[in-house]
């Protein structure tokens, strides 16, 4: 609810040694029956029948019970309006529980105190994971977008070689490196996941091959030096260069 109301909160976590062997058994009891478990249960029932007033059974004799648990450990919840405040009072809170403790006979693990700040979990749009963006409907769109973008920078690129490097068998080899490559380790998806039902938003497939071949249809005619205009069959253009279908 404190988050909810834009306040920042945190939870000190403090941690005792042998506490149980030190605790009155009275006011363990009270609050024992304060968390609802009253006397009728078998903790309750073994409190009151066994513990004295003033007599306390260590903690190993109650293992098998689980009360320890109870008087072993313990959690406040510190509550501001910015995270350096959230600091400032648990660091407070950290030294008046060791005061507290040393006054009354406890022994703090202080290296064991743990501090955890709530926040709200951060979203994001896509997850990229492996070099693969996946976007919160489990669907790929994004990364062939991305795999696109860069065939089509790519290609750019070898046109731009072709206006200063003799047409031929490196300029291939460079071309086939250079987008080949990349197509060869970009983690190419297109099968829908099963199940997945938006058809609005389904997973790109054959129109995504389909922009891959356009690609590569325009980086053959840049090799082999013709123009769309010039009508030649573009399987043909992408045997002479290597470059597949």
């Amino acid at each position: 609810m404190a988050q909810d109301n834009g306040s920042k909160v945190a939870i000190a976590a403090f941690d005792y040694s042998a506490a149980f062997d030190t605790i009155s058994p009275s006011a363990l009891l009270d609050k024992l029956q304060w968390m609802e478990i009253g006397a009728h249960t078998l903790i309750g029932s073994y409190m009151k029948a066994d513990l004295p007033e003033k007599v306390c059974k260590t903690a190993s004799n109650l293992a098998g019970l689980g009360v320890f648990l109870y008087a072993d450990d313990t959690s406040v919840t510190v509550e501001a309006t910015t995270w350096d405040d959230v600091k400032a009072a648990t660091r407070a809170l950290e030294e008046d529980m060791v005061e507290y403790s040393r006054d009354n006979a406890l022994h703090l693990n202080v290296e064991k105190t743990q501090i955890l700040h709530l926040k709200n979990p951060q979203t994001i749009g896509t997850l990229g994971l492996l070099g693969v963006e996946i976007d919160r409907n489990g669907a790929f769109g994004t990364h062939h977008a991305n795999v696109l973008n860069e065939l089509r920078r790519r290609t750019g690129a070898i046109r731009r070689l072709a206006s200063v490097l003799p047409r031929g068998k490196l300029l291939n080899e460079i071309a086939r490196a250079l987008v080949i490559g990349k197509l060869n380790v970009c983690a190419w998806v297109t099968r829908r996941s099963q199940g997945y039902q938006d058809q609005s938003r389904r997973e790109p497939g054959a129109g995504d091959n389909a922009a891959v071949q356009v690609i590569l249809n325009d980086l053959a005619r840049t090799l082999n030096g013709v123009r769309r205009s010039d009508r030649i069959r573009a399987s043909d253009l992408l045997d002479r260069c290597g470059l597949p279908t």
